[in-house]
């Protein structure tokens, strides 16, 4: 199980992707994981199967000092925002430049505040939603990035119900979010109206996103197997608010995804994979994610595996230079969850995946 979700309880496997996964049992624990990307590449080899090379490039480590997670990245690329729990053992939201070192803590409730979204600021100075359990339940909260640390808005005041994983549309508007109303319930995707506090429902789903042209990615449970989910995307009319267009756009037969996020121009969305890789298969390890892929926007195409790695790899979150195209994500690769950065390679660029051989050639 990651460290940083210990505090949730019943929401911990929610977080990945993965509630109720675990009734089946958790397997070879065992056996010793491979402590780095090296030596579970020498196994491979001595295996005598090819292993196919991730296709990244300048991997980066943005933060250290203590267990960080559920990162998002401001529209104008300057800006990292994410769980905390290196100053208390339950997490606070932190935000630090993404070319810098210091950390600005922007809570510092003695409960679990995770899941911080920046607004795309269109409406003025920048915001920050997140989830907390301060006032009992699970509800959602949206602070000011700078200035006073005090909540400036109660989207949801719950006493019964647990609200999650909150994002902005692109006019900052609305925010869609997660919903479960009780124990063994399925979790709802609602959106909220901040201007006129109406409240729609979705349907069933977890970690909604935004893209620029108002679709709605999310994980949501495979009928017929309610422990595995797959990415799906709605169209949501600006005007209206209708929802239309429920699209699968990846799904595995014997794996899951999870934690979907668009890009910043609503080309690509980039998902992590659970129980995919040959390396959790072996671990039997259904617990964790694997590594974060890519695909179009709309599935057409191969999906890109971006990381490659025997740690856990998820929630992928997009810098808004396309020119860069670098793309954040958690990592427990260092022994604790930090956040990370890689190149990705994109789903519509003529380039070859590259393929480890037994004699250790790329080719």
């Amino acid at each position: 199980m990651n460290k940083n979700l210990n505090f949730t309880g019943a929401l911990a496997l929610v977080a990945l992707g993965l509630s109720g996964m675990l009734s089946g049992g958790c397997g070879r624990w065992n056996v010793d994981e491979p402590s780095n990307y090296l030596d579970f590449m020498e196994e491979a080899l001595q295996s005598g199967s090819p292993t196919v090379m991730p296709p990244w490039t300048n991997l980066s480590q943005h933060t250290t000092g203590g267990s960080d997670f559920h990162p998002d990245i401001s529209s104008d690329g300057k800006w990292i925002v994410f769980a905390s729990d290196r100053h208390h053992p339950l997490p606070d939201i932190y935000v630090k430049r993404t070319d810098g070192a210091a950390v600005q803590r922007r809570t510092s409730d003695e409960h679990a505040d995770d899941y911080p979204k920046f607004s795309n600021a269109a409406n003025g100075p920048r915001r920050i939603a997140f989830a907390s359990n301060r006032d009992g339940r699970w509800n959602i909260y949206i602070i000011n990035m700078e200035g006073d640390t005090g909540v400036v808005q109660h989207v949801t005041e719950d006493e019964r119900w647990d609200n999650i994983a909150p994002c902005w549309s692109p006019d900052d508007k609305l925010l869609a979010f997660c919903t479960r109303k009780g124990e063994g319930e399925a979790w709802i995707i609602r959106v909220k109206n901040l201007e006129t506090n109406e409240i729609s429902e979705i349907g069933s789903g977890l970690f909604p996103d935004w893209s620029i042209d108002w679709k709605i990615a999310f994980q949501k449970a495979r009928s017929g197997h309610g422990n595995w989910y797959d990415v799906y995307t709605v169209q949501w009319n600006e005007r209206n608010g209708a929802v239309s267009n429920p699209t699968v756009i990846v799904s595995g037969e014997d794996y899951a995804c999870i934690n979907p996020a668009w890009s910043d121009d609503g080309r690509y969305l980039a998902y992590a994979t659970v129980h995919r890789s040959p390396y959790s298969k072996q671990m039997e390890r259904v617990q964790q994610a694997d590594d974060i892929f890519v695909i179009a926007g709309d599935g057409s195409g191969a999906a890109i595996q971006v990381t490659n790695h025997p740690a856990s790899d998820w929630a992928p979150t997009w810098h808004p230079d396309m020119n860069d195209g670098r793309l954040f994500f958690c990592s427990s690769r260092d022994e604790t969850q930090t956040i990370w950065s890689v190149i990705p390679f994109h789903p519509d660029k003529d380039l070859e995946p590259r393929v480890l051989d037994g004699a250790g050639l790329v080719h």
